[in-house]
């Protein structure tokens, strides 16, 4: 079993290592937090036997050879060039990067030393999720467009109106509603239809000018990509894939428990999905089998890499046609 050290100490960080733990997966043997009284409470709350909050012997330890970094987004790009000349393969949670440039440096540097950077986005690696994938490709010339959505009121948003700005909703953070939660939906779209030909966002702003909430437009050939995104208010739409007389809905974004397929708008089959207690389970259960290094492993990982990249080439142009920039 591969042993694995933490970056971050928030609840994203917790929930992956309880979903680990709950798989087998990894060792934990480590976490780093700038703050050495919520690295000491975390280690001890998940059982950890080493933290530190001094970063230059973190990177020394030679304990462990794999790391999830979840600390805020603005702090992945270095963190992880840093690891990987120290020879660590690394997790990242998403959005991995904060732009294409970094993605490629970081990337390229990998490749150099053979080491692995592996975007944690959770419902990727769900079942279900590849399974929609499977359903759409033999039928690409028949779809007809889609709307997808992830919008939820941020736990942190009645603090923001008081004046209290989380990382999530932070430029300097690289945060905002298409950052954090935009990216799942995105992903969706270009694992199932591949790239669009024009990306638009039109962002309704808060009084820092981080995106509040919005509505992508994807563009394809044939058909149309629109997607809902918001930290500020609860969308609870289903996702729909429209092909002509059929309907297919999706339950959720992520977490994907009920796939209906409707015909002229009555629902002529139901699919059923296994839900894992903590939803990260599938992706700490797929980052393993991408270390394990086989034919078929690596051809993963070459695949979620081009998907990782093409997600984020999108995202930049969104954010370029909405004017949102990290300060």
């Amino acid at each position: 079993m591969k042993k694995l050290a933490i970056i971050g100490t928030g609840w994203i960080s917790s929930s992956f290592v309880e979903a680990v733990q709950q798989t087998n997966s990894f060792e934990v043997v480590s976490v780093y937090s700038r703050t050495l009284q919520k690295a000491e409470e975390f280690a001890k709350k998940h059982q950890i036997p080493s933290w530190t909050n001094q970063w230059g012997e973190f990177l020394l330890e030679n304990n462990w050879d794999v790391v999830y970094i979840g600390s805020p987004n603005h702090t992945h790009g270095d963190y992880s060039k840093q690891l990987l000349e120290h020879q660590k393969n690394i997790i990242v949670e998403k959005p991995s990067f904060l732009s294409v440039e970094e993605w490629d440096e970081v990337h390229q540097l990998a490749t150099e030393k053979n080491l692995f950077v592996i975007e944690a986005i959770r419902h990727y690696y769900e079942p279900a999720f590849q399974e929609i994938r499977k359903i759409i490709a033999p039928r690409m010339n028949e779809v007809k467009g889609a709307v997808l959505s992830y919008a939820k009121y941020s736990s942190k948003y009645d603090a923001f109106l008081r004046g209290e700005i989380a990382n999530s909703f932070s430029l300097s953070s690289g945060g905002g509603a298409l950052m954090d939660l935009g990216v799942y939906p995105i992903y969706n779209a270009i694992s199932w239809f591949g790239m669009p030909e024009k990306a638009h966002y039109q962002a309704r702003k808060l009084q820092n000018q981080a995106d509040g909430q919005g509505i992508v437009s994807l563009e394809y050939p044939t058909f149309d990509v629109t997607i809902f995104v918001g930290k500020v208010l609860n969308v609870c739409l289903p996702q729909e894939i429209y092909f002509g007389k059929e309907t297919l809905q999706i339950n959720d974004c992520q977490e994907i428990k009920e796939v209906k397929t409707l015909y002229m708008s009555e629902v002529v089959e139901t699919k059923e999905y296994e839900l894992r207690r903590n939803p990260l389970e599938w992706e700490a259960i797929g980052f393993v089998k991408i270390l394990e290094r086989t034919p078929e492993s690596l051809k993963q990982y070459e695949q979620s890499k081009k998907i990782s990249r093409n997600v984020l080439e999108v995202i930049e142009a969104l954010r370029n046609s909405a004017g949102i920039t990290f300060n």
